[in-house]
């Protein structure tokens, strides 16, 4: 087995070999980078027991569901760490915007559109159904190597070329020459 050395011509799109890469030229064109879904709740004036009252959410992320309650005697924080504890494949916080309006933030904890959550809101609710409260929409990463478009739900592709890894920084725009990877026998 022989080693490998790899350059790139920008760092649009990190690579790194194995021994397995065989030596040639690739080329890369992103067009559109892998993201985690990002949700927020309706607006708070507090974040202190008593800002809901009783209700809950069952979040979904891949087909498994986790259901979370909740009281009027607890806190947007308490909540958050209900949800965390609860293995849903999301994260929550809780994000203080002023001084009157507080929002609890559930983030995905994978990126790609088939990690994105759903939420089914019952009684004094979050508001994380709410369509117009995904403030940033799972997405897929899509990068064409050498002319043909791979799709994938990460930034980094360790599966499209034997024996690379690509880490997908950021896209091209129209202009943008594409980036070029040689790989090569590592003499040193």
């Amino acid at each position: 087995v022989k080693p490998r050395a790899v350059s790139t011509s920008d760092s649009r799109v990190g690579v790194a070999v194995s021994s397995t890469a065989s030596a040639g030229t690739h080329e890369f064109r992103v067009t559109s980078l892998a993201a985690a879904q990002v949700t927020q709740s309706r607006a708070f004036t507090g974040s202190a027991a008593g800002v809901l009252g009783t209700g809950g959410v069952d979040i979904t992320v891949g087909g498994t569901t986790k259901s979370i309650s909740w009281s009027s005697t607890d806190s947007l924080d308490a909540i958050a760490t209900r949800i965390n504890s609860a293995d849903a494949k999301v994260n929550a916080s809780v994000l203080k915007v002023d001084d009157t309006n507080y929002r609890l933030v559930v983030t995905a904890k994978d990126s790609g559109t088939a990690n994105a959550p759903t939420f089914v809101d019952t009684g004094d609710s979050l508001g994380l159904a709410d369509p117009l409260n995904i403030k940033v929409p799972a997405s897929n990463a899509v990068v064409n190597i050498d002319g043909i478009d791979i799709v994938r739900s990460s930034n980094v592709i360790s599966d499209a070329l034997s024996g690379m890894t690509l880490t997908l920084a950021s896209k091209h725009a129209a202009t943008d020459a594409t980036t070029k990877a040689a790989v090569t026998l590592d003499s040193t």
